[in-house]
């Protein structure tokens, strides 16, 4: 019987340890802003470990989606990506989280860390919750960047309007109409932008532009290819099954993409 009441006694300090940390009295909550040590400013860290690519006339980019509370689909994602000789980086392409949890962005900042080669990432709609804007920018960065790599510009885009509003055109013109060579990255595709119908229009209208070599996407949890202007809109399924999708920029700036599922790839019909 001591045993027993010794066990209970440790149960329910247990529980009150648990309870005082979840309320704020002993420690953290699940959405506050604490960091591990070094676990900051990830994205210009990737970018200065990713360097311009100058000498390269056509380059592989792996592309991750929608590792929502599944960090273990994603490390093995990553995984893959990492044992592969031709992947020059990749890109996490929003909905890292589920709730905004800090704890959930510390999963996917540390296999951003991990991986062998540099790693970027885009927001999604459920990385904009409580106060996920601010962990997000305190782990990776800002939300719309771009950077250079091969000659092609990347703009990494925030196009997710319940948790941000309407979506920065200004910006995302400004990019296009000063690069030549442009890939959009953007959480959610053309045709299914949420809330606002004219932002959908507006996507869609850019692929017209001469700058533009196509974009990829995340959020609708499965592989979809689109074509606007001739140009391509991959959408990558979820990371669930160790799904991902390899994307080829070619020399006259043609894209095209390889859907994975673990070891197993093949090209996007």
């Amino acid at each position: 019987m001591r045993f027993y009441r010794l066990l209970f006694k440790t149960f329910k300090f247990a529980l009150l340890l648990k309870i005082l940390l979840i309320s704020g009295c002993g420690g953290p909550s699940p959405w506050a802003n604490w960091l591990p040590s070094g676990l900051n400013d990830l994205t210009r860290k990737s970018l200065e470990d990713l360097g311009s690519g100058e000498s390269k006339s056509e380059f592989a980019v792996g592309l991750i989606a929608d590792p929502q509370v599944t960090p273990g689909y994603l490390r093995m994602a990553a995984q893959r990506l990492n044992h592969r000789g031709d992947i020059d980086f990749s890109i996490i392409l929003g909905d890292l989280t589920d709730r905004s949890l800090n704890e959930e962005f510390i999963w996917v900042g540390n296999i951003v860390v991990e991986a062998h080669r540099p790693m970027l990432t885009i927001v999604g709609n459920h990385d904009g919750l409580i106060h996920g804007e601010e962990i997000y920018r305190s782990i990776f960065g800002p939300l719309n960047y771009t950077f250079q790599y091969g000659g092609v510009t990347f703009a990494m885009w925030n196009n997710n309007p319940y948790e941000w509003g309407y979506p920065d055109f200004d910006w995302l013109r400004q990019v296009i109409e000063s690069h030549t060579k442009v890939i959009i990255v953007a959480h959610q595709p053309p045709r299914y932008i949420a809330r606002y119908p004219s932002a959908n229009d507006e996507l869609i209208e850019l692929y017209q532009h001469p700058h533009v070599l196509g974009s990829v996407h995340g959020h609708r949890h499965h592989f979809e290819l689109q074509t606007f202007s001739g140009k391509p809109a991959m959408t990558v399924a979820r990371v669930i099954d160790e799904k991902y999708a390899i994307m080829l920029v070619h020399e006259d700036g043609r894209l095209t993409f390889d859907r994975c599922e673990g070891a197993l790839c093949a090209p996007q019909p």
